[in-house]
């Protein structure tokens, strides 16, 4: 019984899945435990880093595309409402899992005493420290 081959479109993975693809990869070396506490935080600052550009840039791309009546396919056969779909369905997927394992992380880093805290849990004197020094980077 001889398999027959993938078509040209099947072999094709859009640029778009390739990227959440990669982006998933990052979001696994966050879940490894064999990777220091510190680095699998700083692998999910990553992964929020890069899915934050990917929406600001691409998935705002599609909508455009999508205002703009735009029909076309893309090599893989799908218009830009169905790319957004197919996006929007692995992002949501993510995002959960990126959610789920920064809670995890979270008690892991206060375990080991290191503090992630909310705007609500800071005082008054804190808060000012904070938007002082945010100014004097921003706008130095």
């Amino acid at each position: 019984m001889s398999k027959t081959q993938p078509t040209e479109r099947e072999q094709y993975i859009p640029r778009d899945i390739s990227w959440l693809m990669f982006n998933e990869r990052v979001l696994k070396e966050a879940t490894d435990l064999s990777n220091p506490l510190l680095e699998r935080a700083k692998f999910l600052a990553i992964f929020v880093s890069n899915m934050d550009e990917f929406f600001m840039v691409r998935v705002a791309g599609l909508k455009g595309q999508i205002g703009a009546g735009v029909e076309y396919s893309s090599q893989d056969g799908r218009t830009p409402a169905q790319q957004l779909a197919a996006i929007t369905q692995r992002a949501m997927r993510l995002t959960d899992a990126q959610q789920e394992r920064y809670r995890i992380l979270r008690g892991e880093l206060r375990t080991a005493g290191v503090s992630v805290v909310d705007p609500p849990e800071l005082t008054v004197d804190e808060l000012t420290f904070l938007d002082q020094r945010f100014r004097e980077e921003t706008f130095a």
